[in-house]
């Protein structure tokens, strides 16, 4: 997984990461990093990337590719420390949970690490952003979250039942 999303982070030339992808290539078991030393390589490489933006690249476009590894890093190292060092993802096009899409259903759980406002931020984002096969995609991976969560701390179906009521679809 790390070799996949340095080649991502370090090519000028891709601009994209498909989650659906990128969990059939790591063997269908995707999972948060156990290693501090990984998550942290993972966080660097999200916010040297924003800065290294080529004068040829679309604005756009480098925004998306920057969002992306917000999102892999906030998923495959979910911690407050993770939140805090790499925000949400900038614009409106990427969900910061687009990368949970990855995650064994029986991983999801694991992103209560992230604590409860930065849990509530991400999915909040997540929902706000423009609509798109990726973002329904996300949606449905919420409401299923919701119904098979075993989390109490922090409350996770609470956390996402309130942002679906107050940002339908």
């Amino acid at each position: 997984m790390l070799w996949d999303l340095h080649d991502f982070a370090s090519r000028a030339d891709r601009r994209w990461l498909y989650p659906d992808e990128m969990r059939q290539r790591w063997g269908g078991d995707a999972r948060p990093i156990a290693r501090q030393a990984e998550r942290d390589l993972l966080v660097s490489w999200a916010l040297a990337v924003e800065k290294l933006k080529p004068a040829y690249a679309d604005a756009e476009q480098w925004q998306a590719k920057v969002d992306l590894l917000r999102s892999a890093a906030l998923i495959f190292a979910p911690a407050t420390r993770t939140f805090q060092r790499v925000g949400l993802p900038a614009g409106k096009r990427i969900p910061s949970l687009l990368f949970a899409l990855a995650l064994h259903r029986n991983r999801r759980d694991e992103l209560g690490q992230l604590g409860e406002a930065p849990l509530r931020e991400m999915i909040e984002q997540s929902l706000q952003c423009r609509p798109g096969p990726w973002t329904a995609k996300v949606r449905r991976w919420l409401s299923d979250w919701a119904t098979e969560t075993r989390m109490h701390q922090p409350n996770v179906k609470a956390l996402i039942q309130t942002s679906v009521r107050v940002h339908p679809a």
